[in-house]
């Protein structure tokens, strides 16, 4: 996994912050040698340096078999990670779906978001929200468009996710889309909440964060 992002410094401008708790004593995996041709390896972190990269990490057979930082980061430090957290997310539907708050991925989006519940966007299944299926109409940054303006800059994102109409039918065709997972993340939070699990910050570290061994870590909200 190579990861490109801003430093902890630029992470400062994004507010608010809230907090996801790690685990209290965070583990050091060691580097483990073999299960990769050390060819592979260095062709990988030669494509990662090319790319600016902040970090190398490669797991194979169950063990950390490389791990580089960029000069100015060590394993401990913070950098926004921007989609990975759409990662994130689709693990949190799992864990939500073992603990009883949503009952599938197929169930459709209205059941959690009341905004869209009489809306046919409303039916549209959790699983072509996670699966940037949406058929939601798709505004982009690069013709000046002021719904993409207000999802990028404004401090009401969900709301204007939620203002965003169809275009198509949902599981037709494959739009990678950032209000497709804002939406997705609006539902989840609000099922974790009804069933008395916190809110997503904390759903998050108890569900996920902690049991992974992460360290402290901050979530754009």
């Amino acid at each position: 996994m190579t990861t490109n992002g801003r430093g902890v410094d630029e992470i400062d401008g994004y507010a608010p912050l809230r907090p996801v708790t790690g685990a209290p004593s965070p583990g050091a995996t060691p580097v483990v040698s073999g299960g990769v041709s050390q060819a592979a390896l260095d062709a990988a972190q030669a494509f990662s340096d090319a790319h600016d990269g902040l970090a190398l990490l490669v797991w194979a057979s169950g063990a950390l078999r490389h791990e580089t930082y960029a000069p100015h980061l060590t394993r401990d430090s913070l950098f926004e990670t921007f989609s990975m957290h759409k990662s994130a997310l689709g693990l949190l539907y799992g864990a939500a779906i073992r603990d009883g708050a949503i009952a599938s991925v197929d169930d459709p989006v209205g059941l959690y978001v009341s905004e869209w519940r009489d809306d046919p966007r409303g039916q549209i299944p959790l699983r072509h929200l996670l699966g940037m299926s949406s058929g939601l109409t798709v505004h982009s940054l690069d013709k000046g468009d002021p719904v993409a303006l207000a999802l990028m800059l404004g401090d009401r994102i969900s709301e204007t996710a939620l203002s965003v109409q169809s275009e198509r039918p949902s599981g037709e065709v494959f739009d990678y889309y950032n209000v497709a997972a804002q939406i997705a993340g609006l539902a989840l939070s609000r099922a974790v909440a009804a069933k008395g699990l916190g809110d997503a910050a904390t759903y998050l570290s108890k569900a996920l964060w902690t049991p992974m061994g992460g360290g402290d870590a901050r979530v754009w909200v």
